[in-house]
């Protein structure tokens, strides 16, 4: 890992990865690709230190099963995530999903 830019927090570097590591595993296709852009579909997860999530919970559903199944699935996938940064028992993150891709 090279130098680390000044103003960053571990945690925002750490939600930078897990954003990346999961938007990896989603299977985005011509599905999503044909649906209403402006769907969301938010989902709270909970990590332990160990980088496994532990608990994956619709916080709002998009109203497209498709959307919001293929969301959860990424997630499944992409567990274990990397470990947390140090000092940090768990960590409780939203994540926000649209046909577009992470927010």
């Amino acid at each position: 890992p090279g130098p680390v830019q000044k103003g960053y927090k571990p945690m925002d570097l750490y939600h930078l990865v897990i954003g990346a590591a999961i938007e990896q595993n989603w299977v985005f296709n011509e599905t999503l690709a044909r649906m209403d852009q402006d769907l969301e579909v938010r989902i709270l997860i909970k990590i332990l230190k160990s980088g496994e999530i532990r608990d994956i919970i619709y916080e709002t559903r998009s109203g497209n099963r498709y959307l919001d199944e293929s969301a959860k699935k990424a997630i499944k996938k992409s567990n274990p995530l990397p470990k947390l940064p140090p000092g940090k028992p768990y960590y409780d993150v939203g994540l926000v999903f649209t046909p577009r891709g992470l927010k």
